[in-house]
């Protein structure tokens, strides 16, 4: 493989030795950090951390092998007959989209395909597969003559880019040419993807059992999650036989063992300047800890008066309780001297490069300004905007309501805003999020909202505008009583009417409708505030920061996430917590212990109960390794040195959250499913030892329609 180094800088000895010297002591003190592309890995990092680095041979069958989803998320072929092994939350808005096609419940149930005939097309699924990558950075930047102005430039390279995107492409779209810019436009490489556009269902577990412990058991550990999927490729309706795919480790893995993950992370705040995280640590985050500590005392005196109240009402506590960790670790990580120093360090080596070099001084010095933006930010208006932004969040009928507006605007948010407005959700995933089936309590939803709007009262006071449009001169218990009693969005039908026409949403005379259209100018007031001061200037930061960390560091620097596929390295290994050492793994013993426990949030899915005499109890479940993996990664499969995969991954401990802001993997850990325990479950639980051999001996049965029983709801 060819290591790329960083282009020589024209810089007076002297001061370029200064520089270098500052560039040392600010280099990434953990081995395992890093998002790296497939055409530039840190090989000798690797190979004298761990006495390996993979050949050419190897990084090409792992990138063959792998795939990625077109509306997020990663897997990999696992068998010579186009079978796709990912996340079931990965594929969960394709299996929605089927209960809703064809009046199914397989969410909920499962599924399992007995034979081809009986796999099922997702509606507007695609995946796709990365072929070949070409350096094409020289291309683009000579396509505007120097001479030309920033916007003619910009006009003449993209123009250079459609031209070599076009010429890569077929007419068909299964071949896509793509290119991909790094280090914020340092670096321009043309991606060819093979696409597949028939993509088909072929098992899934049940939702209890992927997802065992809800959302609110999301980013913790120790977790006991069956969060696995099993698609099939097809090609013009016929089976896809890939030349690449990802034999099982019938050897498992162990503790300490190297491995690699390979998969398109999306989103990270790794890039963050130093005035961001200042004001994320003394704003922010103190905002968002005194909020949810007042939302916690106040879930804490609701009285459920029957089991699904309880159920219910642990499930909020227990998912309040994850954020309040995840942001007391997140500000641990931006006050902890070792790693704010290093941060700090590193920016203070960048901006002395900057300072050095004329040339880039000119071209870059706008970072300081960029970033002295958010050091006079009104801190008043920044406190009501994130204080606003969790008013309703616990409660499920005004979050259905609010992101039914979200759908409706007049204007239409461009994805990314949607995604941050909504948690993450694209527009596919919010209207399908609308249409759930969503268990509520109305006593639950009376004390929620009024909660809520107690906080917002007695934080900003009953004078504050939004206050007063939401209150309207009553209490908030009122106004709490009054919306919940009279809307009718727990009702699927009209949540559909309503995002069908944005007339209707307006019109409406639903109480929670009419509360969140009075709330809505605030909504917008906020997000035009905080587009303006805050991600404007931090996107413009971030992305001149990234260009200076490229022509400081070269290519000892992993770029920026853009969902394209990167490898990560690390190892299997447990960790220390409160004193308490957490193990690497755990088991389907870890798994009914904590089912037989006394928080309502933990119960079996009731085909896992019904399997348990027939499960072996000391079967791996869920194992934690040291890689640096971020969101977008879900699915990724978890390889060894032999290029086998041993699991993968579904999701990071609430200090790998925290670690993106500032990496450190003492107690960082990404979450996967281990593979012994997928092959387990698919034998005695699901009872699908045809997909088990599919796996293990890469041979497959029931190829044609003559089964008595093509698929199974896993009931």
């Amino acid at each position: 493989m060819r290591v790329l180094s960083p282009a020589p800088h024209k810089m007076a000895p002297t001061l370029f030795s200064a520089v270098l010297a500052l560039y040392a002591a600010a280099r990434p003190a953990w081995a395992d950090e890093g998002m790296w592309t497939f055409h530039n890995l840190p090989v000798e990092r690797m190979r004298q951390t761990y006495g390996f680095a993979p050949s050419q041979a190897w990084l090409d069958h792992v990138r063959l092998s792998s795939v990625r989803f077109g509306d997020g998320g990663s897997g990999a072929f696992v068998s010579p007959h186009g079978l796709i092994l990912t996340n079931h939350h990965v594929v969960e808005n394709g299996i929605k989209k089927l209960d809703m096609q064809l009046g199914k419940d397989w969410l909920q149930k499962g599924f399992y395909a007995r034979s081809l005939s009986g796999e099922v097309q997702i509606p507007d699924a695609e995946v796709s597969v990365l072929v070949s990558m070409r350096d094409v950075t020289s291309q683009v930047l000579n396509a505007a003559p120097p001479e030309a102005s920033e916007k003619k430039s910009n006009s003449l390279r993209e123009s250079e880019i459609a031209r070599i995107e076009k010429d890569a492409s077929d007419r068909t779209g299964a071949i896509m040419g793509k290119v991909v810019s790094f280090h914020n436009g340092s670096q321009h490489w043309l991606y060819i993807y093979k696409r597949f556009t028939d993509v088909r269902l072929v098992m899934t577990p049940e939702s209890r059992a992927a997802n065992f412990g809800g959302s609110s058991d999301v980013g913790t550990y120790p977790r006991y999650d069956l969060d696995f999927a099993f698609l099939r490729v097809y090609e013009n309706g016929v089976l896809h036989h890939p030349n690449h795919y990802l034999q099982y480790e019938s050897a498992g893995s162990r503790q300490r063992e190297l491995l690699f993950v390979s998969g398109h992370p999306r989103l990270s705040r790794r890039m963050k300047t130093l005035d961001e995280l200042r004001l994320m640590r003394e704003i922010d985050i103190p905002v968002h800890l005194d909020a949810l500590s007042r939302v916690q005392k106040t879930l804490l005196s609701f009285s459920p008066e029957n089991e699904e109240e309880n159920r219910q009402i642990a499930s909020v506590i227990h998912e309040t309780e994850n954020f309040i960790e995840l942001e007391r670790q997140e500000l641990s990580a931006l006050t902890r001297p070792g790693s704010w120093d290093r941060k700090e360090q590193e920016e203070i080596s960048l901006r002395a490069a900057i300072g050095a070099n004329p040339k880039w001084n000119s071209q870059l010095g706008r970072l300081s300004d960029d970033s002295a933006m958010l050091r006079r930010i009104d801190e008043a208006m920044y406190r009501k905007e994130v204080l606003r932004d969790i008013t309703l969040t616990n409660s499920s009928l005004a979050r259905i309501a609010t992101n039914i507006l979200h759908l409706t605007r007049k204007e239409p948010l461009p994805n990314e805003d949607i995604e941050r407005e909504t948690g993450n959700l694209s527009l596919d995933a919010l209207r399908l999020d609308i249409l759930s089936t969503i268990p509520f309590s109305p006593r639950l939803e009376i004390h929620l909202i009024a909660s809520a709007l107690q906080i917002i009262s007695d934080t900003l006071g009953p004078h504050d505008p939004y206050i007063r449009a939401a209150l309207d001169g009553r209490n908030p218990r009122e106004v709490a009583e009054e919306v919940v009693s009279g809307t009718h969005l727990g009702e699927i039908t009209m949540r559909r009417a309503l995002i069908e026409n944005r007339e209707a949403v307006v019109q409406s005379q639903d109480p929670l409708i009419r509360l969140v259209l009075k709330l809505e100018p605030y909504y917008q007031e906020m997000e035009t505030w905080f587009k303006k001061n805050i991600e404007e200037p931090s996107k413009k930061a971030q992305g001149l920061l990234a260009r200076v960390r490229f022509l400081v560091y070269g290519h000892d620097a992993y770029p920026d996430v853009t969902s394209t596929l990167r490898l990560n390295y690390g190892i299997l290994a447990g960790y220390k917590e409160n004193g308490r050492r957490l193990p690497h793994r755990t088991t389907f013993a870890d798994l009914f212990s904590t089912a037989l426990g006394e928080n309502p949030i933990y119960h079996l899915a009731p085909r896992v109960a019904r399997a348990q005499k027939n499960i072996d109890m000391r079967v791996p479940l869920n194992f934690v390794t040291t890689h640096d993996t971020r969101h977008g990664n879900s699915g990724s499969p978890v390889v060894n040195k032999k290029a086998r995969w041993v699991g993968i991954i579904f999701d990071g401990n609430v200090q790998d959250t925290a670690s993106d802001l500032i990496y450190d993997n003492s107690q960082a850990r990404s979450v996967s499913v281990h593979a012994d325990a997928i092959l387990e479950a698919l034998r005695n639980i699901y009872g699908a030892p045809e997909l088990a051999e599919e796996l293990t001996l890469g041979v497959i049965r029931n190829l044609d329609a003559s089964s008595s029983r093509k698929t199974d709801p896993l009931s």
